[in-house]
């Protein structure tokens, strides 16, 4: 399936993927919350074709949270229980860092997302992303794996999936924690 979605803005329109989530009312057990589109996906129509995002499926695969029997990873979401997600999404070049204003959009649609889909655990990819979101509900520290201090998104979990500088004992520690929490 191609996510290539047109939003209109005053001054034009851009192109982005939609959100991959199943009928409303139907619960998700993850909810990958990336920070902006990145062109690889944009021009594939595919959430996470960056190297890194193919780490990440390849990650949720070998932990047993995914399974991957599709042409693109994305694919496979819905029927892992996965919905899929950007904090901001319209798409920003590297180095273009998203405004406060779009972290507390993209904050708004996420509580809106939790509230139609229950999903038992948040996961963000970039630790950027998710201390962007946060400056709505206040600063705190955040760590690689579950981060239970922050409660800015109710009842649902959030965890930092591991990145490039985590260590390869703090990302084992920290996935098979994820996977012991959503089984």
């Amino acid at each position: 399936m191609d996510y290539r979605i047109n939003i209109p803005e005053a001054d034009g329109s851009y192109v982005t993927l939609a959100d991959i989530l199943p009928p409303v009312g139907r619960q998700i057990k993850l909810l990958v919350i990336g920070k902006t589109p990145m062109p690889d996906s944009i021009a594939s129509g595919h959430y996470f074709q960056s190297p890194r995002g193919k780490q990440v499926f390849e990650t949720l695969q070998k932990y047993d949270l995914m399974h991957i029997n599709t042409l693109f990873e994305d694919d496979s979401l819905l029927n892992s229980g996965i919905g899929a997600t950007h904090v901001v999404k319209k798409p920003h070049q590297g180095g273009d860092e998203p405004t406060d204003a779009e972290y507390y959009e993209g904050k708004e649609r996420i509580d809106r997302i939790i509230k139609d889909y229950r999903p038992e655990a948040i996961v963000f990819l970039q630790e950027d992303a998710l201390r962007g979101v946060m400056k709505r509900c206040g600063e705190m520290p955040t760590k690689v794996g579950f981060n239970p201090e922050i409660d800015c998104f109710g009842p649902t979990k959030v965890f930092l999936f591991p990145q490039v500088k985590t260590s390869k004992d703090e990302a084992e520690k920290a996935m098979l924690a994820l996977k012991d929490y959503v089984g």
